[in-house]
């Protein structure tokens, strides 16, 4: 998720109000994420990295794609509830 509107502070904001579910977030993802917060930068992130991947790996690209569908189905559902949250 990249929180990267045209206002740094709403980016921050925005993120810091999912920084406050952390937990809970992560307990309905089943993993721990990445929160990519900087002062000062633009935009904010929250991520999942996948292991074992990549682009030389060829034999890897469908096992890495369908991995890559599901825990992004898996952050949405974590997440889409505080996402109805945010003011536009």
């Amino acid at each position: 998720m990249n929180f990267d509107s045209n206002n740094p502070k709403l980016n921050d904001d925005r993120f810091k109000k999912f920084e406050v579910r952390k937990v809970d977030i992560e307990k309905e993802f089943g993993e721990k994420l990445v929160w990519n917060f900087k002062e000062g930068r633009t935009s904010q992130k929250i991520r999942y990295e996948i292991k074992g991947g990549g682009i030389i790996n060829e034999k890897e690209w469908n096992n890495i794609q369908e991995i890559m569908i599901n825990k992004m189905k898996k952050f949405v559902q974590s997440t889409q509830k505080y996402i109805a949250e945010l003011s536009i």
